[in-house]
């Protein structure tokens, strides 16, 4: 079980952070870098239809790679977190 759902979540938790941190915004751009990123275009696609039950933008992304297997949320929101407070150094 171990060697199955760790490989799952690795893989899910890095395509994740590939989906999240690419492409950059712009030096000095008041968008942040989820919002900027892939994962979150797809995201606030979607997240209009989850509006309705109280699910933001960060549960609509960490549900999406959940399909693969449910422990995959928590790695998905501590990604999502991660990139979206790794630009608030100040």
């Amino acid at each position: 079980f171990l060697k199955r759902a760790g490989t799952t979540i690795a893989f899910t938790t890095i395509v994740l952070w590939a989906l999240l941190s690419f492409p950059k915004p712009p030096e000095g751009s008041p968008v942040s870098a989820v919002n900027y990123s892939v994962a979150g275009r797809i995201a606030n696609t979607i997240e209009p239809a989850f509006r309705p039950i109280g699910f933001n933008r960060d549960i609509v992304l960490a549900l999406i790679p959940a399909m693969a297997a449910r422990e995959v949320a928590v790695a998905a929101l501590g990604t999502v977190y991660a990139i979206d407070t790794a630009g608030d150094k100040d």
